[in-house]
């Protein structure tokens, strides 16, 4: 794992774990938003990563554009592999929640 973090770089890891973090961040915040409705539609949560990600995205492009004196477009590409991951998480999640309760 050592020589494969060295690979690609701890920035690259960073930009990855972090994106996921922010987007899930809003993920959760946009799920307790519409806590209610969920119930009779589990799968529409799938919706709300996309927010996550959008948010990711943007402040990826900011950090880059603005913050950095070169821009690492790898960076934004790992923040978004990072994202990516939480759109596997919601759907294992949702996929435990029907499972459980018997509702389609």
């Amino acid at each position: 794992m050592d020589k494969f973090i060295e690979k690609i770089g701890m920035d690259k890891v960073a930009h990855f774990g972090v994106g996921g973090l922010i987007t899930a961040l809003f993920t959760i915040v946009f799920v307790m938003q519409d806590m209610g409705t969920l119930i009779f539609n589990p799968w529409r949560m799938m919706l709300y990563p996309f927010i996550g990600t959008a948010v990711t995205a943007i402040v990826s492009v900011v950090k880059e554009v603005l913050m950095d004196e070169q821009p690492d477009w790898y960076d934004f590409y790992a923040a978004m592999l990072g994202s990516a991951l939480i759109f596997v998480a919601v759907f294992f999640g949702i996929l435990f929640y029907v499972g459980t309760t018997n509702i389609v």
